[in-house]
C-alpha cells in the first residue's frame, strides 16, 4: 500500500522521520530496507548536513582526508553516529567545552558558524576558528585563532555567507557602519604583537591580520543593530538601526536603495521566507513584531501582521530545511513557533520555573534552544511534543508536562546568553566573558576549565530547587 503512493510523496514522508524511525523501518521487509538504503539515510544526513562531522572522524582515524565518495558510501558509520547523537539528546548527555575566556572583560558577543568555521565578534574584533584547520578537531586542545579588528566600536551583529559565497562576511557596529569582508583574503600584514582589546601576550591569539574591508555601507544615523541577506538573493542587504530605520542596500554598489520608518527601536531583523521574501523585525513598540515583504521594486509593510507577541521580540530564527516555519524569542520569556503559510502561532514554549527574557533562539526539525538573559541558562524544548495554544498563557504558567523540555546552566555565571546557534549535534553559546560548546555526539564528564563549575540541568516537569 505504501509503495503505491507517488514517489515524491514517499520522499516527503521519509523527510519527516527521525534516525530511530529510519533504522526501525529497515526491519519491516526487503522493500523497506532497499528504500532506506537508497534514499532514507541519504535524505536524512543531507538535510542535517552531517558530512562535515564524518569527515573529521575519518581524517583523525586515517591521518589523511577521506575522499568524498567514501564518505557518502559510509552509511553504517553515519547511522551509528546519528543514533548515538539522538540518544544523547534524549538522555541529556553531552560534553561541555569552554572555547575561550576573556578574563577581566565583559562583552556582548555574537557568533555564527557553518560547516568549516566558527566566527565570534568580541568588542570590535572578529575571531575565526576553522574546524579542520587550526582547532585540532577538538576545542579542548590548544588552538590558534585568526582575528582582526573590523570596526572602531563594538560589533552588534555578524552575517556569514551573504548568499552562495561562504567566504563573505558582513559586520555591523555601534559606529553606524556596515562592512563586507572576504575571509579568504586574510593573509595581509600578519602582526603577532599588536596590543588591541587586551589580546596581546596570549598564545591562543597569535594570528592577527590587518584585513581591509571589501565594501562599506554608510547611511544609518545611529548604531546599526542587525543585518540580514537572503541566501538566494545576495544582491540585497537589509539592516535596522537605533535611528528607527530599515534600509535595503545594493551589495554591489553599496547604495541605499530604500529607507522606511519603523514603529519603534529595533532589536533584530531576520528573513522568514525566501520564497515570499518575507522579513520580520523585532522592535520595542506597540506591535513588538512587524512584517515586511520585498517586491521587485519596493518594500511594503505586511498587511495582516502578527498579534501574538505580548512584549519586545529579541530573537528571530528560521531554518532552510524547514522553509514554512520561523521561531521568535521574547522579553516575556516565551518562545513561539509560527507557520509562514498561515502566519499563525502553532506552538509556544516556556520554562515554568524561569521567567527571564529570551535573548537568542535557534531550532531544527526536532528541538528548539533558547538563551535566557540571566545566569547563563539555555532552555531546550522538543518541538514534537509541545501542543500549547499560543493564546492560552495561563496554561503556560501552570506548569509543564513530561516532554516539554529542560534547561541547563553554563557553569557559575550570571551572564545572559547573548547569542547561540545549533546544529544536529552541537550548541555554541556566547556569554559576556566566555564562549561555550555543548557536544551531544559523544558523552564525557567535562567540567569547566577549573573543574569546579559543571553544567547543571533540570527538566521543566520537576520543581528544581537550585
Amino acid at each position: 500500500m505504501f509503495f503505491e503512493f507517488p514517489f515524491d510523496v514517499i520522499i516527503n514522508i521519509l523527510d519527516l522521520l527521525t534516525i530511530q524511525d529510519i533504522v526501525k523501518l529497515r526491519l519491516v521487509n526487503k522493500s523497506f530496507n532497499n528504500l532506506i538504503i537508497e534514499y532514507g539515510f541519504k535524505l536524512y544526513f543531507t538535510n542535517q548536513k552531517w558530512n562535515m562531522i564524518i569527515s573529521n572522524i575519518n581524517s583523525k582515524k586515517h591521518d589523511h582526508p577521506s575522499t568524498s565518495s567514501s564518505l557518502n558510501d559510509n552509511w553504517q558509520q553515519k547511522v551509528s553516529f546519528g543514533y548515538t547523537t539522538q540518544q544523547n539528546w534524549k538522555k541529556k548527555f553531552f560534553s561541555s567545552t569552554i572555547i575561550t575566556k576573556y578574563h577581566g572583560q565583559s562583552f556582548i558577543p555574537t557568533l555564527k558558524f557553518d560547516k568549516e568555521k566558527l566566527l565570534i565578534s568580541i568588542g570590535s574584533s572578529i575571531e575565526i576558528y576553522y574546524f579542520n584547520k587550526n582547532s585540532c578537531g577538538d576545542f579542548n586542545k590548544k588552538k590558534k585563532a585568526e582575528w582582526f579588528i573590523s570596526h572602531s566600536n563594538d560589533i552588534t551583529d555578524i552575517l556569514l555567507g551573504g548568499g552562495i559565497d561562504d567566504e563573505i562576511l558582513y559586520t555591523c557596529s555601534v559606529d553606524c557602519t556596515i562592512k563586507q569582508w572576504e575571509l579568504n583574503n586574510n593573509n595581509n600584514n600578519n602582526n603577532n604583537n599588536k596590543n588591541n582589546n587586551g589580546y596581546s601576550n596570549r598564545s591562543d591569539y597569535n594570528r592577527q591580520y590587518n584585513l581591509a574591508p571589501k565594501k562599506q555601507f554608510k547611511g544609518h544615523q545611529n548604531s546599526v543593530q542587525s543585518i540580514y541577506v537572503f541566501p538566494d538573493d545576495p544582491l540585497n542587504l537589509y539592516s535596522v538601526g537605533f535611528d528607527e530605520r530599515l534600509r535595503m542596500w545594493n551589495t554591489e554598489t553599496t547604495q541605499d536603495k530604500m529607507e522606511i520608518s519603523l514603529p519603534g527601536r529595533p532589536r533584530v531583523i531576520h528573513g522568514l521566507s525566501s520564497k515570499n521574501k518575507l522579513i520580520g523585525v523585532g522592535n520595542r513598540s506597540g506591535e513588538n513584531f512587524t512584517l515586511y515583504y520585498v517586491t521587485s521594486n519596493d518594500i511594503v509593510k505586511y498587511a495582516t501582521g502578527i498579534k501574538d507577541h505580548q512584549s519586545t521580540v529579541y530573537a528571530i530564527a528560521s531554518n532552510p530545511n524547514l522553509p514554512n516555519t520561523f521561531a521568535t524569542g521574547c522579553y516575556d520569556g516565551i518562545c513561539r513557533l509560527f507557520d509562514v503559510r498561515t502566519m499563525q502561532c502553532v506552538a509556544s514554549y516556556r520554562d515554568p520555573y524561569d521567567y527571564h527574557p529570551v535573548f537568542s533562539v535557534d531550532y531544527d526539525a526536532y528541538r528548539l534552544v533558547a538563551g535566557a538573559n540571566r545566569n547563563g541558562i539555555i532552555r531546550i524544548f522538543d518541538l514534537r511534543y509541545n501542543k500549547n495554544n499560543c493564546d492560552n498563557h495561563q496554561e503556560l504558567k501552570k506548569g509543564a508536562r513530561k516532554n516539554d523540555g529542560w534547561s541547563l546552566y553554563l557553569g557559575n555565571n550570571r551572564s545572559p546568553v547573548y547569542s547561540l546557534q545549533m546544529d544536529h549535534s552541537r550548541i555554541f553559546a556566547a556569554l559576556s566573558n566566555m564562549i561555550w560548546m555543548l557536544d551531544f555526539s559523544k558523552y564525557k564528564l567535562n567540567y569547566s576549565n577549573n573543574n569546579s563549575n559543571p553544567c547543571l540541568h533540570y527538566t521543566h516537569a520537576k520543581n528544581w530547587l537550585g
